[in-house]
């Protein structure tokens, strides 16, 4: 009975001992890599620190980064990402349909960037015909200074009816 009893209080501290080993071992990339970023006219790096580095071209502005998600139509969506940088940056979202036809985009305002981290945001309800998402941080001038991101976020809110 003891060593029953002994094995009840064993296993589990060994299962959480496993997955916290397991869950340690996700580093700050490996969770970034839920999406697959694409440069538009930049080039984009990792740093030491786990951060993403964009580095536009310069050639134009409207130069950043994108990647794109699945979705439903009639979504309502938060697009949320953490920057930094020396330069000003815009959020957009545009919509295409199932052929890969764009239907429509969503600006946000102007970021000017600094060396602190700011959250940025963009809401957005998808129209009906909506099937995939591009989400695009983009200069808003032409440079070459770099910035940063990490921590993106794409919540899908719940419409309560």
């Amino acid at each position: 009975m003891r060593c029953l009893f002994r094995i009840c209080l064993v296993i589990p501290i060994i299962i959480i001992i496993i997955i916290s080993t397991l869950t340690s071992t996700l580093t700050f990339a490996e969770v970034q890599q839920r999406y697959q970023y694409f440069g538009i006219n930049a080039t984009l790096t990792q740093t030491e620190d786990d951060v993403l580095k964009v580095n536009p071209n310069g050639a134009k502005a409207n130069e950043g980064f994108v990647f794109t998600v699945d979705c439903a139509p009639h979504e309502k969506l938060v697009f949320e990402i953490e920057l930094k940088g020396s330069t000003t940056v815009y959020l957009k979202i545009q919509e295409t349909n199932a052929r890969g036809t764009f239907i429509r985009e969503t600006v946000s305002k102007p970021y000017r960037l600094t060396e602190e981290w700011q959250v940025a945001k963009l809401l957005t309800t998808l129209s009906g015909n909506t099937k995939q998402v591009d989400f695009l941080v983009l200069t808003v001038d032409q440079t070459t200074l770099p910035f940063y991101f990490q921590n993106i976020n794409v919540e899908r809110i719940k419409s309560i009816q």
